[in-house]
């Protein structure tokens, strides 16, 4: 069973989640975990309220669903105006905000494919970037999850409109992204826009995306390639992001592991 998750604490995830009810006809459908549930016919799926924050969520793995998909707010440091989609988990030895060190939530990236195609259809404003993000960040969950946003400065009522449809249509069509070869992602920077327009372009399914500034953390590659659902089957290198020493670096732990690679 898919699960949709939003929390009261984050106005953005509540706006989406309103939005996304009333698209989806969500109805009420009593309680799980503590937390208010719905459930769309129409859509086989359910949708979970929380009353706390999505970072520290991993009692979600508790509703042993097929999919989470959260919906949130994303804050940029430049204030970029987009709709971003990502994974989580922390490449360091650093858990700032929610999850654990060197630790990766396993990924989805057809579903995360789905809704970024169609965050890309139904977006109309050429200023604001439908884009992948680098995972970061919490919660830490075994459950195939991906986290459906806008960021801060780009929200209005109708752009929340807009990721909730985005979630319908990526439910929806997120079986016919099954002949997508999936793909970890590194190198780049935090909005990694070669990966997104590999992604949009139909040549890869992205799950965890390593970032060029944490690109020694070579050892997190295996984890990269497998904590994903389907798992990855070859890794794309942002080339020109990456000097000659991380690239050798990089190149010698995908043979040793077995994994291809491309240069994109």
């Amino acid at each position: 069973m898919r699960y949709i998750v939003y929390s009261t604490e984050d106005n953005i995830s509540s706006s989406i989640a309103k939005h996304l009810r009333f698209i989806g006809k969500f109805d009420k459908s009593g309680e799980i975990l503590g937390y208010e549930r719905f459930y769309s016919e129409e859509l086989d799926t359910h949708m979970l309220q929380l009353d706390k924050s999505l970072l520290y969520a991993e009692e979600l793995d508790n509703l042993k669903a097929e999919v989470l998909i959260i919906l949130s707010r994303h804050s940029s440091a430049n204030s970029i105006k987009s709709f971003p989609v990502r994974t989580t988990g922390n490449w360091s030895n650093e858990a700032k905000l929610g999850g654990m060190p060197k630790e990766l939530s396993t990924a989805a990236p057809l579903y995360m494919l789905s809704i970024l195609k169609a965050m890309s259809i139904l977006n109309k404003e050429d200023e604001i970037d439908v884009t992948y993000e680098a995972t970061h960040h919490g919660p830490l969950l075994k459950t195939p999850m991906l986290f459906a946003e806008i960021e801060n400065n780009t929200y209005n009522e109708e752009r929340a409109k807009i990721v909730a449809q985005s979630v319908i249509e990526g439910v929806k069509n997120a079986e016919n992204m099954k002949n997508t070869k999936v793909a970890i992602g590194i190198g780049s920077t935090h909005y990694p826009k070669k990966f997104t327009q590999l992604a949009l372009s139909g040549r890869f399914a992205f799950g965890h995306m390593l970032p060029k500034y944490y690109v020694e953390n070579i050892d997190m590659l295996e984890k990269a390639v497998n904590c994903s659902q389907p798992k990855a089957e070859i890794a794309a290198i942002d080339w020109k992001s990456l000097n000659a020493t991380q690239r050798a670096m990089v190149i010698e732990k995908l043979e040793e592991l077995g994994i291809g690679y491309e240069r994109v």
